[in-house]
């Protein structure tokens, strides 16, 4: 194909993330930085993190390009960024306004504040009520989950036998749930044979935090395994027959894959995408976490273990609903958006 835009495609991130926040959106745009390194095009990379809680270090840790930082937007730059890509839920207008003075192309993520400024906007799921790209083929997610979909649907169905359980609160665990959760579903299950935990632990825990995983794990070696730091979490996730997860990306990810979910969760804002995965059929929505609740999330993971049928149903709902490529799509989209109103302005 023949370059319509032959220099380097300068992209802006703004972002954020925390151990408070959780780091989906941190995570979202390494994961599209990586798909527009498959485009054909070349790139260089910014990223602004103008919140003092946000930890940098998930970047200089999981993103495998160069970038630079910037702690606040610049009130001006000699050289515009050609694509400015927001990713930060409902940030203000103002901000909004000052990023497009700065940029050629603006697009937000999961925002419902837009304004005339911005250029595209993406809401990865569910639909709001301003006029954007929504649904599941604008899903952002990291480039190994689209290997190891297209791994998972060659692989024979498993009807019984042993079963591996993933179990995650997402990359920061805000709440700390997932000990509560590892802790009462280990003493449930004790003695089932047939079924391995697996647990994805933050990397951003204390040594008292995970001191508390170190000691259950001593009690249960054989039953009770930890995921760690892991770059590719989509190897691992494949891997897995079942999942509990809280409402965020890594809910996506699972389903993506096609792994029967349930969702249990404290994020009062995750409530909502809980609610919309659920209705579409494609997982077990458990609600927010209380002591009734996750009682309910025992039961329903019986139903799991012993309904086989349930399993294969809900597998081929998230099959049906997800794209396999949609993060591809969603940097095509804007690649032709930036290089269409650069050819027309020359």
């Amino acid at each position: 194909m023949k370059k319509k835009f032959e220099r380097k495609i300068s992209i802006l991130f703004y972002t954020f993330g925390s151990r408070k926040i959780g780091f989906g959106h941190l995570f979202r745009c390494i994961s599209l930085a990586n798909f527009f390194l498959k485009q054909n095009y070349l790139f260089s990379f910014d990223f602004i993190i103008d919140n003092n809680q946000t930890d940098t270090s998930i970047l200089k840790e999981f993103a495998d390009f160069r970038f630079n930082i910037y702690k606040k937007i610049p009130k001006s730059k000699k050289n515009k960024w050609n694509i400015c890509i927001v990713d930060k839920l409902n940030e203000k207008i103002l901000n909004l306004n000052k990023l497009k003075k700065l940029t050629d192309i603006l697009v937000t993520i999961d925002n419902k504040y837009i304004n005339d400024q911005v250029d595209i906007s993406f809401f990865p799921l569910y639909k709001p009520k301003k006029k954007i790209l929504y649904g599941s083929d604008y899903q952002i997610l990291n480039p190994n989950f689209l290997n190891e979909r297209k791994i998972r649907n060659k692989r024979k169905k498993k009807k019984n036998g042993s079963l591996s359980l993933f179990i995650s609160q997402g990359g920061s665990d805000a709440h700390n749930l997932l000990y509560k959760i590892t802790f009462f579903l280990m003493n449930e299950f004790y003695d089932l044979n047939n079924i391995k935990f697996y647990v994805l632990l933050s990397s951003k825990y204390n040594s008292k935090e995970k001191n508390l995983f170190y000691l259950l794990k001593k009690k249960s070696p054989k039953k009770l395994f930890y995921i760690y730091k892991e770059k590719n979490l989509a190897k691992i996730m494949n891997k897995m027959d079942l999942a509990i997860s809280s409402g965020g990306i890594t809910a996506c990810e699972l389903m993506y894959l096609n792994i029967p979910t349930l969702l249990i969760s404290k994020e009062k804002k995750e409530l909502e995408t809980m609610s919309f995965l659920s209705k579409k059929k494609l997982c077990i929505n458990i609600g927010y976490f209380n002591q009734r609740n996750i009682k309910n999330l025992k039961k329903k993971i019986k139903e799991l273990i012993n309904n086989y049928s349930k399993r294969e149903s809900l597998q081929k709902n998230c099959k049906n609903f997800f794209r396999i490529n949609s993060s591809n799509q969603v940097c095509k989209i804007i690649l032709n958006k930036f290089i269409k109103r650069k050819v027309l302005n020359e």
